[in-house]
């Protein structure tokens, strides 16, 4: 059983407006009595869920066209348009599964000038805890008009985890969508680099997984 709670407060100021945005995942684990044996013992960490899980939790100011966020924000890479039915993102396309964090821990700039969309960030470059040997940095142009939408991004970082642990976290991607009366068409390309630094074994990994075999060495 999963419920989400989300929780938005607005303070309006001379000069722009103060926002307060959080967004609370509520689950019920899943029994920890399941079939165990090899194969299922080296996912087990992908399907463990914590109670409760701050999704999103971040200050804003906006003044005009201009903005600036601090916190656990939705990531600013792509545009994402997905409607999931799970807590998990089971449902959510394998670029957003495996590839593009759906949420960043940082600070977020954004200027929106007419049509255009300048996005910038420094992000941690993991979900849900902080990565102490690099950060990351993210880049977007984009082009929206009433009913449709594109743009290009861009994340570079050197890498998450520490030493031979390491894994690249590096992507480009175009996006685009448009709005047809209740019909809406988006989606998203990406190049993406993953993979170890070093050599390390997969049979090592001992937090989640790739269902797609991308826990490689990457030369």
């Amino acid at each position: 059983m999963e419920w989400v709670l989300t929780a938005n407060i607005q303070k309006k100021l001379k000069k722009g407006s103060l926002w307060v945005c959080s967004q609370f995942f509520i689950d019920q684990p899943f029994n920890k009595n399941i079939l165990a044996d090899d194969t299922r013992q080296k996912y087990l960490r992908n399907f463990e869920r914590d109670t409760v899980e701050v999704k999103q939790l971040y200050i804003r100011f906006t003044s005009g066209k201009f903005s600036i966020g601090l916190g656990k924000h939705p990531s600013l890479f792509g545009s994402d348009h997905t409607k999931g039915f799970s807590n998990a993102f089971f449902d959510y396309p394998f670029i957003r599964n495996e590839a593009i964090l759906n949420f960043e821990t940082g600070i977020f700039f954004r200027y929106n000038p007419g049509i255009f969309t300048f996005d910038l960030a420094v992000v941690n470059g993991c979900e849900n805890m902080d990565t102490n040997s690099s950060k990351g940095g993210i880049a977007r142009i984009g082009l929206k008009g009433k009913n449709w939408g594109l743009g290009i991004s861009g994340k570079a970082q050197d890498g998450i985890g520490s030493e031979w642990q390491k894994q690249y976290k590096n992507h480009a991607g175009v996006d685009f969508n448009f709005k047809l009366g209740a019909i809406r068409i988006a989606s998203e390309v990406i190049y993406d680099e993953y993979g170890f630094h070093r050599q390390y074994s997969i049979d090592d990994v001992f937090w989640g997984r790739s269902y797609y075999y991308r826990d490689i060495f990457y030369r």
